[in-house]
């Protein structure tokens, strides 16, 4: 034993002189820094992107998007797709050491479901059993909340119907266990920063006067997190961001407001897909002139999309009538997308006789800093005005314009990339108005939302996709919403590496990613 003593300083003195594994760290830039990071509260982009890394549910996701389990690590589904039973994984724990087990689950939805915690997204919870009359404290005696705890591994959630969207709903922020026991100790004060505790893969790290994120060591999965640290810079504008991507200030921006690429910027910070994503404008359906119909359609197809491609260089752009790019289905286009620019300019000046919408005031075009972005509101103003309407243009920084449109302080406003899922009924959700906060457009038609529900419960995927045909059929024939064009979806980063996929779900999940030259 004595010799192996006379070693243990020759040991200590290698240990000190042999590099230690350098450590890994991403940059990030988001268009800001959230001041809570309560995931049931979480509405805006930044908001979510947060969310998910400090926070999982019971089902996640994976690199390129996909559902994969999260606290869960298997569930089964009952024949009429009515009953859920999760198994969670052995030895949860949140990130000051607590044990996470399926009661943390149930008291979860309970917290959600509560009407005192104002939950801006709880309606999207309403398919479960009972939840409805929990909401309302009005649940029969002997009936419970259909999310129960058989054991504590072991969670059952029981709904009113099937759905097609419940796994996605279950790995949104709104689904995910909130620890209880600092809410009690902390009441509101628990979600700020430097104080917040969770469950996912990154905690919060001070950083002067913001925050990073490190490796939570409690994640039931810490060891395949790549990245041991993440450096958040705040930075307001897409051009920006491009800009610190290729100055190597930054790897990657998340969170910004997509804008087709044009020539001058394509492969110039931007990493493309195989996927494509649509570039739209929304109206604010509850006000004049956009409450009539009619305005909606003749400034809809006065706007020459082919044109717009083609004078502003936009590279490898499409012209979009249907809202869904690239869906399973044989898309509904807008009536007039046939016609030539023209005709519909007759057509539109024609539907515009009838009515009184060029006394209004100006039409607020609000969009995102950026020069695509303006260039392509200019345009359109111009487009307008030549029909008799003002039009006042209004640019923000990203996190100033996703504020305003869910405000509704615009007229007319380029549509912030809001999607909760994959495929399509993405892309048609926010139109819904079970959206809460993202239902901005306010369109209220009673025949599109039944449409969604009728999908979402429909098992046979063929009817499935029958209805969410249907549902946006009815959107496009109101013109709702002006799809504009579709283009290859990108990511704001400097290279491709690893753990980076651009997806349909527009999610990118930071513990996948590697850092350049990780």
């Amino acid at each position: 034993m004595g010799r192996y003593r006379l070693l243990i300083p020759l040991f200590a003195a290698l240990a000190w002189i042999m590099p230690s594994r350098a450590e890994s760290i991403l940059q990030l830039a988001l268009p800001e820094l959230p001041a809570k990071l309560d995931p049931h509260q979480a509405v805006r982009v930044a908001e979510h992107i947060l969310a998910r890394e400090l926070f999982v549910g019971l089902v996640t996701y994976d690199a390129a998007g996909n559902l994969v389990p999260g606290l869960a690590e298997s569930w089964t589904v009952s024949a009429d797709g009515r009953t859920y039973a999760f198994i969670l994984r052995s030895g949860l724990e949140w990130s000051d050491g607590k044990q996470i087990d399926a009661t943390t689950i149930v008291k979860g939805f309970e917290h959600a479901l509560d009407p005192a915690h104002l939950v801006p997204f709880v309606a999207q919870l309403l398919i479960i059993k009972n939840a409805d009359l929990f909401r309302l404290g009005t649940l029969p005696h002997g009936e419970v909340l259909g999310v129960i705890a058989r054991d504590r591994r072991t969670v059952e959630i029981q709904l009113i119907a099937p759905s097609q969207r419940f796994l996605h709903v279950l790995a949104q922020p709104l689904a995910a266990p909130l620890p209880l026991h600092r809410i009690a100790e902390l009441q509101d004060a628990w979600a700020s920063p430097f104080i917040v505790t969770g469950n996912g893969p990154f905690m919060i790290s001070p950083r002067g006067d913001r925050y990073a994120l490190k490796r939570n060591p409690r994640f039931f999965d810490a060891r395949n997190v790549i990245s041991d640290r993440i450096d958040i810079d705040v930075i307001a504008t897409v051009p920006r961001a491009l800009d610190a991507v290729q100055h190597d200030k930054v790897a990657l921006a998340l969170g910004f407001a997509a804008e087709p690429h044009d020539s001058r910027t394509k492969d110039r910070g931007l990493m493309t897909g195989d996927i494509l994503q649509t570039y739209s404008l929304l109206m604010n359906t509850s006000q004049a002139p956009f409450d009539k119909r009619e305005v909606r359609h003749a400034l809809g197809m006065a706007i020459d999309r082919d044109d717009l491609i083609k004078s502003h260089r936009l590279t490898d752009a499409q012209p979009a009538y249907n809202v869904v790019p690239a869906p399973a289905y044989s898309p509904y286009r807008a009536p007039y997308a046939k016609l030539e620019p023209a005709a519909r300019r007759i057509v539109a000046e024609a539907l515009l006789l009838d009515t009184d919408a060029h006394g209004a005031a100006p039409i607020r075009f609000a969009h995102p800093v950026g020069k695509v972005h303006a260039a392509l509101a200019e345009s359109i103003a111009k487009t307008w005005k030549e029909l008799g309407f003002a039009v006042d243009l209004i640019a923000r920084a990203d996190a100033d314009h996703e504020q305003a449109v869910l405000n509704g302080d615009f007229d007319v406003a380029v549509a912030p990339d809001w999607r909760s899922s994959t495929g399509v009924e993405a892309y048609l959700f926010p139109f819904s108005q079970g959206a809460g906060p993202w239902h901005a457009a306010r369109y209220r038609e009673l025949e599109f939302d039944e449409r969604l529900v009728a999908a979402d419960i429909e098992i046979n995927q063929e009817h499935y996709l029958s209805q969410l045909r249907e549902a946006e059929g009815v959107l496009i024939e109101d013109q709702a919403v002006w799809p504009m064009f579709f283009y290859p979806a990108a990511v704001i980063a400097s290279e491709a590496f690893p753990g980076l996929v651009v997806n349909t779900s527009g999610i990118h999940p930071l513990r996948f990613i590697a850092p350049p030259s990780h």
